[in-house]
């Protein structure tokens, strides 16, 4: 089942200012998410104007009437070994650093991408409440959280300090957190993230997990849209591949309770709000007139938002 609600009715990270080391220090600590350094005001002073002035920001939110049917978009591919990082309180996000001297990388590659790309990071937004915690829309509505893992073009570029200021720079893969219905099991990748929240509860705090697998992360799914977009954390770059897929991955209430635990600088949330689509085309490979002739896509192109997923 995957987040293609309502087939004939609703078919269906940015990064850490860690890596913005061109800007100065005091913006860095500025911006924020509540009423007066939130999204609203990022772009208002200093460095981070196109935040505001962007025409190509994110999050949207997806609507069935504004997917374009793909047929030549390719399955993606998140290819690499298990590796070494550092799970991190930013005060804004939980962000999961993958170590830079880790000598084999993770790789993405085709789907909508023309190039490789090296997963840098993994970043986690979420709220107080279920029906308001992705920064990416269905129809209007929201999940509990959302996992973001992000990396740079690394046939362009040589490290993610350049790529986000370039074109084609940046491809983030979303993918929807949603509560475990009954009879299924939460994902066990992120059981490991979870179980290690207690150890990074202040600002800046940080543990070492070793020997973990982003591919398991993943939902089991061929299906995803795909459109142009931005960093949704200060510079707002506009340098994005976003990949979203139409699956979600399994987080039991407990664990979202622990991530919900962390303290953060901000009260109820750490997600911006959905920006204007402005003429973007947002492509699919789900191709939703096929569903009364293939039963077999049925199954995967159905389910509820924010109900029980069906199996």
């Amino acid at each position: 089942m995957g987040w293609a609600s309502y087939v004939g009715y609703y078919i269906v990270t940015g990064l850490v200012t860690i890596y913005a080391d061109h800007i100065d220090d005091r913006w860095e600590q500025w911006w924020g998410y509540d009423s007066t350094s939130g999204p609203t005001r990022w772009g208002v002073t200093g460095p981070y104007r196109m935040c505001s002035w962007g025409k190509q920001q994110s999050p949207i939110d997806i609507h069935p009437d504004i997917l374009l049917f793909d047929p030549n978009l390719k399955h993606v591919k998140v290819e690499g070994s298990h590796v070494n990082g550092k799970l991190l309180n930013t005060g804004n996000d939980i962000t999961f650093l993958l170590d830079s001297s880790f000598p084999t990388h993770v790789n993405v590659s085709e789907g909508p991408l023309s190039y490789v790309y090296h997963v840098t990071a993994i970043k986690f937004h979420f709220s107080k409440v279920d029906f308001n915690g992705s920064e990416h829309r269905i129809a209007g509505r929201a999940f509990p959280a959302e996992m973001q893992i992000i990396g740079y073009n690394g046939d362009l570029y040589e490290n993610m300090s350049r790529a986000e200021n370039s074109s084609n720079g940046v491809v983030i893969i979303s993918t929807f957190l949603e509560i475990q219905p009954e009879g299924l099991e939460p994902n066990r990748a992120l059981k490991i993230f979870t179980s290690n929240l207690e150890a990074i509860s202040e600002r800046n705090s940080n543990v070492q997990i070793n020997a973990f697998s982003i591919a398991e992360l993943l939902p089991h799914t061929d299906h995803y849209i795909t459109y142009d977009g931005s960093m949704t954390q200060p510079s707002c770059q506009e340098t994005v591949t976003w990949i979203i897929f139409n699956k979600p991955t399994y987080i039991s209430s407990s664990q979202l309770r622990e991530l919900r635990n962390v303290r953060m600088d901000w009260p109820w949330k750490n997600v911006r709000p959905a920006m204007p689509l402005n003429h973007r085309v947002v492509r699919t490979n789900i191709n939703s007139r096929k569903q009364s002739r293939l039963c077999s896509m049925k199954r995967d192109i159905f389910y509820d938002i924010n109900s029980n997923f069906r199996t």
